[in-house]
């Protein structure tokens, strides 16, 4: 696979943490584990638009009644409210 050099900005902060990251997870560098993350974040965000035409075919997003129906099903509990 071909790479490209890329310039960008981010928070001073953001790159301490990443570098600090990386190097726990024995990342082989730190480009190896930004081009991870934008990979990971790629196919969330393929799968939010796969989830939107989904819900889009079958009529939208479940109702309150069919998400409390569907945790019942899966024998999920409610949760409470905090506060």
């Amino acid at each position: 696979m071909s790479t490209c050099k890329l310039a960008i900005s981010i928070p001073a902060q953001t790159l301490k943490r990443a570098q600090v990251r990386a190097k726990a997870l024995g990342a082989r560098s730190l480009s190896a584990y930004i081009s991870e993350a934008i990979d990971q974040r790629l196919v969330a965000d393929d799968l939010d638009a796969l989830l939107a035409e989904m819900l889009e075919e079958s009529g939208g997003p479940l109702t309150k009644k069919e998400q409390e129906a569907a945790a019942k099903a899966m024998g999920l509990k409610k949760k409470r409210k905090v506060g």
